[in-house]
């Protein structure tokens, strides 16, 4: 998830895509110790100076006020 619409500060101004795990700059962090919930893995995703290619958003880009269609 990150924000693709700044003039917007509600969720219609998210938006979500998909990001391989091998891609340059990003990192996954070690799993997250929790109580009661082993199966479910949770950990830290750590993106620095990573591209993304508009093919990888889901579910496309919303036209807004700050953005003409």
């Amino acid at each position: 998830m990150a924000r693709t619409d700044p003039a917007t500060k509600d969720a219609s101004g998210v938006s979500a895509f998909i990001v391989e795990r091998d891609t340059p700059g990003l990192t996954v962090g070690k799993p997250d110790a929790k109580m009661g919930q082993r199966g479910a893995l949770t950990a830290d995703v750590i993106f620095e100076n990573v591209r993304v290619p508009a093919a990888n958003l889901i579910g496309g880009r919303k036209a807004s006020a700050s953005r003409p269609r």
